[in-house]
């Protein structure tokens, strides 16, 4: 499932019913899992409005208002940069990921933003290694519609530990 078939289940721009609000979410949330655990990183930024914003923060930053993000790409260039880096300049030994999203929660809407938040895991396994856990924490998202399709303007991704693995390749 990509992007394009991570479509609502409502067929409204702007539902107004919370449960219709995080199924969209959750199959959105799915697809993009799929994207990312699926190797087809290259769709990724089809997630994304054109002027959205992606953070990767620690948890310490996000508490004390810091701005460092370990991760940051802005815009959909900013997007398409990374995926550009991680498929054709970044040489990193062959890993698989496994993203576990859940506990999603719609905080609000305004103005056609629909707010969310959702905790996060995510796995890595080397082929030769056994499985650990490379990513926890939470999304604070937010979503627009842009017809039909559910799309993010905003997430930040706010990871709990203080100390991030070495090489962070694929976005969270």
């Amino acid at each position: 499932m990509d992007a394009k078939t991570a479509n609502t289940k409502t067929g409204s721009s702007k539902p107004s019913d919370a449960r219709a609000l995080r199924a969209d979410i959750y199959d959105f949330n799915s697809a993009y899992a799929a994207c990312i655990d699926d190797g087809d990183i290259m769709l990724w930024p089809d997630f994304f409005t054109e002027d959205a914003v992606y953070k990767v923060i620690p948890r310490e930053n996000w508490d004390q208002n810091l701005p460092l993000a370990t991760i940051f790409a802005e815009g959909r260039g900013g997007l398409i940069d990374r995926t550009v880096a991680i498929t054709k300049t970044t040489v990193a030994r062959p890993r698989y990921l496994r993203h576990f999203i859940s506990n999603i929660r719609v905080l609000g809407t305004d103005t056609g933003v629909i707010r969310a938040e959702a905790n996060y895991m995510v796995v890595e396994t080397m082929p030769t290694e056994v499985t650990r856990i490379l990513s926890a924490g939470r999304y604070l998202d937010k979503f627009v519609y842009e017809g039909k399709e559910l799309k993010l303007k905003q997430r930040f991704c706010i990871y709990d530990s203080e100390i991030v693995p070495a090489t962070i390749v694929y976005p969270f």
